[in-house]
């Protein structure tokens, strides 16, 4: 797939294991098809490294991918049923 045939998508999960280079992806295809970035774990984890609820944390990654443009960078198992409704690409 090309960089022309990316432009056709508007929201897009990077996903991928832990340290596996998804954030740094993430931000760059953002960078490169004006989108904003998301990062998963940013919507998880609160101030102190407290983390938020599943009902919390469920809440967010829906505030995100209600918009109608994105790139979300992250795994996450549990917002699986809810992000994937939205998602046109996974990287």
């Amino acid at each position: 797939m090309g960089f022309k045939t990316l432009r056709h998508f508007d929201r897009i999960n990077v996903v991928g294991t832990s340290r596996s280079g998804k954030t740094t992806f993430a931000r760059e295809l953002a960078r490169l098809l004006k989108l904003p970035c998301y990062e998963m774990d940013q919507l998880f984890w609160k101030a102190d490294w407290q983390e938020s609820s599943d009902d919390e944390f469920i809440q967010k990654v829906r505030d995100v991918t209600c918009q109608p443009r994105w790139v979300l960078d992250g795994n996450y198992t549990r917002a699986i049923p809810d992000k994937w409704k939205q998602i046109q690409l996974v990287v």
